[in-house]
């Protein structure tokens, strides 16, 4: 039907996309490849004229290495963000499959509407910078897929010392119709984790809220120092951020 070919399309898509970053990365790794073997043979030749280019050569290698690292390091969060997405978007299709008589054009039957939690988690780093310079910071996308929905976490510190936490998104595909659009309702919660697993997770706000009604929303508001002195920010001052979304369908 409808609904089961619209979410194998956007499974296909977030496969192409994961195929896509991997074959970036590889490219991108036989060029580096390259790059090193190509001058690994001009410094050798350099080397033998001036042996005290020896750590200057050791210092290219360490660099490119590093840089190959971090992009390393950046495909494998992104291929993680993807498979998230795309385990979310299998399980609709179970879900579909095992209730295809429940199924409307904009969803399933209101009186058998389901609840499906969604969760975004991401660090800040150095909260007395932030507090300092006022500064904000986001996390990656996450695509709600029951309702073609990108949502970001926000936060931003505030000049009288406060973290105040947000969320925003967007729809990826706008409804044609009234009979298209779904039931956009939430409950979100933030939270601070303690990332060792000694303190149990600290709630900051609660909301709900509909997402077709805005595209932002403050979820809630907490002092640095009480962060600090309940012992959710690292010896780097990094702070663990959770939000923990339940949409309806």
């Amino acid at each position: 039907d409808t609904t089961s070919k619209q979410i194998s399309a956007r499974l296909l898509k977030i496969e192409d996309n994961q195929m896509r970053l991997r074959s970036e990365f590889n490219d991108f790794r036989e060029s580096i490849e390259q790059s090193i073997k190509s001058l690994h043979t001009s410094v050798r030749r350099v080397i033998e004229m001036n042996d005290g280019l020896d750590e200057s050569m050791r210092e290219s290698f360490a660099f490119i290495q590093s840089n190959m690292d971090k992009t390393h390091q950046k495909l494998l969060e992104s291929s993680d963000h993807l498979g998230k997405q795309m385990l979310d978007v299998r399980r609709e299709i179970i879900a579909a499959s095992q209730n295809p008589t429940q199924q409307k054009e904009a969803g399933f039957d209101k009186q058998q509407r389901k609840m499906y939690t969604h969760i975004l988690e991401w660090e800040l780093c150095n909260i007395d910078r932030m507090v300092t310079l006022q500064q904000s910071a986001s996390s990656q996308s996450h695509l709600i897929g029951q309702l073609d929905y990108k949502l970001i976490g926000g936060a931003v510190c505030t000049r009288d010392g406060y973290l105040r936490v947000n969320i925003s998104g967007m729809f990826t595909r706008m409804p044609t119709d009234s009979m298209d659009r779904k039931n956009c309702n939430f409950e979100c919660s933030a939270l601070l984790v303690d990332k060792s697993g000694k303190r149990a997770d600290m709630t900051v706000g609660k909301i709900t809220g509909d997402f077709n009604k805005g595209n932002e929303w403050v979820v809630g508001n907490v002092s640095v120092a009480e962060i600090k002195v309940n012992g959710y920010a690292t010896d780097d001052g990094n702070v663990n951020l959770k939000f923990v979304l339940h949409v309806g369908s």
